[in-house]
């Protein structure tokens, strides 16, 4: 991955746990709906 597009992503990132934090959220709650949402992805997959 190309160093810009790494930062641009790891900053993105940074934005929306902060925001997450701000409404609230913990870390772990972010992490578990990031992983339950990539489950859902998985299995509505054709």
């Amino acid at each position: 991955m190309d160093t810009q597009v790494k930062r641009r992503v790891d900053e993105e990132w940074v934005y929306l746990i902060q925001e997450a934090k701000k409404i609230g959220l913990a870390i772990e709650e972010i992490q578990a709906f990031l992983t339950s949402n990539g489950d859902q992805k998985m299995i509505n997959k054709p």
